[in-house]
């Protein structure tokens, strides 16, 4: 799917730019495009990963362990989306229709979008460094009993 929107806006692109209208493509595209597909890419590793623990649980954990405890992390970043999506959905609302020049427009999508990567660089290195990994504390996992 990620592969089929990304050549649709690749022949979009071509099309317009073809017809010496890349600025107008650009202007609506990449405003708000830097931040929705970095969400978009972030929300495909998160789901290839949870993938991922279902097919190669490794040697101490069955699938269903393995599944729960990558889960229950990944879930969290998949929610924390939420808030970037919504911040992108207001700049195509409010600032793609603004009738100023497309520079202009361009230069604050790239703000939004690198003080996103500064958020995600900054407090989550500090939240890998501290040990954090979006799961919940131990004592509010399930307990596993040995069943016979």
């Amino acid at each position: 799917m990620l592969w089929q929107n990304m050549l649709n806006v690749g022949v979009i692109g071509g099309v317009m730019i073809g017809n010496d209208r890349a600025d107008v493509f650009f202007g609506l595209i990449l405003v708000h495009g830097m931040l929705e597909l970095t969400c978009v890419f972030i929300a495909a590793g998160i789901g290839l990963r949870i993938a991922w623990a279902w097919i190669a649980p490794g040697p101490y954990l069955t699938r269903t362990q393995s599944l729960a405890t990558i889960g229950r992390a990944r879930i969290v970043g998949a929610l924390g989306l939420a808030a970037p999506l919504f911040v992108s959905g207001l700049v195509e609302a409010f600032v793609t229709p603004l009738p100023i020049p497309i520079p202009i427009k361009l230069v604050f999508g790239a703000a939004v979008w690198l003080g996103f990567l500064a958020y995600i660089v900054i407090l989550g290195g500090r939240a890998t460094r501290a040990g954090l990994d979006g799961d919940v504390a131990a004592h509010e996992r399930e307990i596993l009993a040995p069943t016979v």
